[in-house]
This record gives structure tokens, C-alpha cells and sequence, in this order.
């Protein structure tokens, strides 16, 4: 039975190790293909209205549901100059943006632990505001969220 398993052990492993070395060998590993920034566009605190059905649904009876989180978005480093001269031009305009991005998402969407339809509403929302070009991704940092 040993010899069985030496000679099969041995058939192995020469021909197919070469070829996944030449395999990877073509693989570029480690090699980023564009450096990124995160610019931060600060703390949010949105506090969300609970209409009467999703209050008593949740069984706490309560009005009012808040998001908390610290949002940056992730951008090329040529579009950085640009998306900082918006921010300061439209400050107020963002934060209207991404407060009702926030109020219309519901409750179940919020239920997901990673935000995802949240990220996809800001992001929809924002990059009209800087141009498709500056904005790859949005973060949410230290994202919370409490019912009062």
C-alpha cells in the first residue's frame, strides 16, 4: 500500500506547480493600479421622522430614529483640488443632499448592518454635486443608529 502512495505522491505536484508558477508568474501582484484619497466631509447626525405604522412595528412607540456617522469620500488624486473647492462652495448644499438621501431611506434598508442601499443613495446623490469623475466611493466611519 506504501508504494502505491509513493508512486502516486510522486507523479504529482512537478508539472502542475510549474505551470501555476508560470501562471502567477504573469499575475502582477501588489501593484495598485491608481492611489486614492479620502477627503472627509465631517459628522452627520440625522435625525429620521418614524411615521406611526413603523413606530408600533418596532414595538418601542417611538417618533424619531437618528444616523449617526463621519462620511469621506474616496477620490482620485486629480480630483482632489476640484472636490475640496466644492466642498466649500456648496457646504450647505451637500448637507441637504445627504440629509435627504438619509430620510428616504427606510427602515429596513437601515436594518443591514454594512449600509449598503444608504452608501448607494449618498453616493447617487453626491456625485451629480462634484461631477461622476471625482467621486469613486463613499465611507461611512463610526456609522450608528438609535431610536429616541
Amino acid at each position: 500500500m506504501l508504494p502505491v502512495v509513493l508512486v502516486l505522491a510522486a507523479g504529482c505536484g512537478t508539472e502542475n506547480s510549474t505551470k501555476l508558477d508560470d501562471y502567477l508568474e504573469t499575475l502582477e501582484f501588489g501593484k495598485p493600479t491608481e492611489r486614492m484619497l479620502e477627503i472627509g466631509l465631517g459628522e452627520f447626525r440625522v435625525p429620521i421622522t418614524l411615521s406611526s405604522g413603523r413606530a408600533s412595528a418596532e414595538g418601542n412607540g417611538a417618533g424619531w430614529f437618528e444616523l449617526r456617522f463621519h462620511m469621506f469620500l474616496v477620490v482620485p488624486p486629480a480630483s482632489e483640488k476640484t472636490v475640496l473647492g466644492v466642498i466649500e462652495e456648496h457646504r450647505g448644499v451637500l448637507r441637504d443632499t445627504i440629509y435627504t438621501a438619509c430620510r428616504t431611506t427606510s427602515l429596513d434598508e437601515l436594518s443591514d448592518p454594512r449600509w449598503t442601499t444608504l452608501k448607494a443613495k449618498l453616493a447617487d446623490a453626491v456625485r451629480p454635486v462634484f461631477g461622476e469623475q471625482h467621486v469613486r466611493q463613499i465611507l461611512l466611519v463610526d456609522a450608528t443608529s438609535e431610536t429616541l
